[in-house]
Parts: structure tokens; sequence; C-alpha cells
């Protein structure tokens, strides 16, 4: 008996041990995944329980906000918990994540990935790959594949390396900084987009309702929201991209109006833009994304109508938050490459 119990401890240590080596080398094997690896990794290594606001979104978001000018500013912690083409079906599980490790005193919801109708499983593998690959394995994660991802009718590669991706990345090199998925992002999940030119966006107070795959979308998500424990307030920022989704302002409307009726709040940003003071010649990458200088207009005013509405705390010269004033002159010297590479864009361009 003794040696039967000796073995099944054995047997157990082995599988224990085999899981947690599969689990952390996969996560090494994991690519880049354009920049959702580092926004995913880096929001978990933040410190438990220390953020104030979170962002859920799409690229549009990670190109819009810049967490440390919010922090030198106005003193709340943020982060950007974003990935690369998020698709509408995707967001309740990134919340999910997003609240696994943090309590925060307020969640903004892009509903950008609404305007554009994106849903991860009809996306492409790598699109699809954006709203996965990054995540910790969990039951989370588990239910986001089998739920979304496995209802396309036609995926590219094999199911299974969906649930266990280390069968798509197992011949990439090792990034042992990655074993336990905690890479810290000075950035704070703000991601630098280069530079383009845009049209100026209109306005309308036209509703247009969403298809019913997006709306039956929305309302799963605002379910969602209803049972986080924490003010949720959905955005659209001052983008100008009518020109590829004509209904884009139409569809704003409908959604806020929806979103409203729910008992959440809206910020149509887009309908302030003259108040941003953004220039469609050198604020812009394209029509939904800004470059550094669109950024930090889009955040200076943001951020303070952020910490009016919701009186945010002000952590700056607080003892748990020393990292964040280190991190912030880190993020000083990125900021000047963004601008730099900006700079010399334009330059090619305006001699």
């Amino acid at each position: 008996m003794k040696k039967a119990c000796l073995n099944a401890i054995k047997a157990a240590a082995f599988i224990a041990i085999f899981l947690f080596l599969f689990v952390h080398l996969s996560y090494c094997k994991r690519g880049n995944l354009s920049y959702t690896r580092k926004n995913v990794s880096g929001y978990y290594a933040l410190r438990r329980k220390s953020l104030d606001v979170v962002f859920v979104g799409t690229s549009g978001t990670f190109s819009s906000f810049i967490p440390m000018q919010a922090w030198k500013g106005h003193g709340f912690a943020s982060y950007n918990f974003c990935v690369n083409m998020m698709g509408a079906n995707t967001i309740p599980y990134a919340i999910t994540e997003a609240l696994g490790s943090q309590k925060p005193r307020l969640l903004v919801i892009d509903i950008y990935p609404f305007i554009t109708g994106e849903m991860i499983g009809n996306l492409g593998d790598s699109y699809t790959r954006y709203n996965t690959d990054g995540f910790k394995y969990s039951l989370n994660r588990f239910l986001l594949i089998k739920n979304e991802v496995m209802r396309a009718e036609d995926l590219e590669e094999s199911p299974l390396s969906y649930f266990f991706d280390v069968i798509k990345w197992h011949t990439n090199d090792l990034t042992p900084a990655n074993f336990f998925c905690k890479m810290p992002n000075v950035d704070r999940g703000y991601n630098a987009m280069v530079w383009g030119k845009v049209n100026r966006p209109g306005r309308t107070d036209e509703q247009k309702p969403l298809s019913p795959e997006l709306e039956a979308c929305l309302a799963k998500l605002l379910d969602k929201c209803a049972g986080t424990g924490c003010p949720v307030l959905f955005v659209y920022y001052p983008f100008a991209d009518t020109y590829k989704y004509p209904d884009a302002l139409a569809n704003a409307n409908y959604i806020g109006n929806r979103v409203r009726e729910a008992g959440f709040s809206f910020k149509n940003f887009c309908a302030e833009w003259e108040e941003f003071g953004l220039d469609v010649d050198r604020d812009y990458w394209d029509p939904a994304h800004f470059n550094i200088y669109g950024a930090e207009k889009v955040t200076a005013r943001v951020a303070s109508w952020l910490t009016e509405t919701y009186e945010l705390p002000d952590h700056r010269g607080e003892k748990g938050y020393r990292d964040w004033e280190t991190d912030y002159e880190a993020w000083k010297s990125n900021e000047a490459d963004y601008k730099a590479d900006i700079d010399r864009r334009i330059t090619q361009i305006y001699p």
C-alpha cells in the first residue's frame, strides 16, 4: 500500500512539473504577436489591484491614450489592456482577464470593434491569435477559444493549435523573460503609430442599428458589464473613419443610446472633435489611429475629463507607486524616440 501511494505521489509530481514547464515554456515560445504580447504580458506584470482605470479595446485605443502622460499630469494609474483587431465577441473575455488581477475604479470600453464589425474566428489566423495567444492558459482563455474561435466555419489551422499555441509557435526562439507571461511595459499599453493624413470627421444625429450578430454581441457585453462591480464607461474616440465606415457615426449614436438604456455611461469624443485641437495633416496615422502628437492631445483632454468626472486619486509621491515614477523616466526616452520618428517622416514629405 505504501509503495502504491508513493508511486501515485511520484506520478502526480511528474504530471504537475510537466504541466508547469509545458505552460511556461509555451509562453517563452510565443511570437511577438504585433503589440499583443507586449501589452498583455505587461499587464500581468503589474502589482495586483494597483490600477485606477483599465482601458479595454483594440489598436484605436492603444494609439489614443497614453497612460504615462495621464500619470504625470493627474497621478492616476491606468493601462491599455488592448490587442490588435480585438473582436466585438472578444471583449467580455478580455474584461474577465483584465479584472482577474485588477479592481479598477473605472473600466473604459472602446466601441470601435462594433463599428468595424470585427469578430474573432472570422478574421483569419493572425488576427484571431492577437485575441487569444497573449492570454495566460486559463479557463477564460479556453472558453474564449471554444465559444468564439471554434465557431468559425473555416479555420486556417488545426483547432488544437489554438488551445495549445506552442503547436503554432514551437519553431520560435525562446524568450526566457516571458517565462511567467510577465514582461514589464513602461509604456503601460500605449503603442506608437507612425504618420499619415486624414479627412476631418463629420457629424450626425442619426442612429443606425447594428447587424443582428453584433447586436447579440453587444447584449452579451452589457450583461457582462453588469456583473463587473465597477463603473463602466463606453467611449468612441475622435476618429475620422467615415470614409471607410460611412455609418460609423450613426452606429456610434445607436450604441450610445443602447449603453445608456442599460444603465452605463457613454462618451462620444468624436462629437467634440474641434475641442481636441487635432490637426488632420499631422496628428494621425490613419483615420482610426493617432501618432504620438495626436495621442498627446487626446490624452490631455480625456485624462482631465476622467479625473473630474470620476474623482480619480492622485498617487504621485505614494510609496506603492514609486515604480511609476521610475518608469516615467524610461517612458520619456521612448516618447522622444516616437516623436523623432514622426518628425523624420514629416520632414521627408515637407523638407
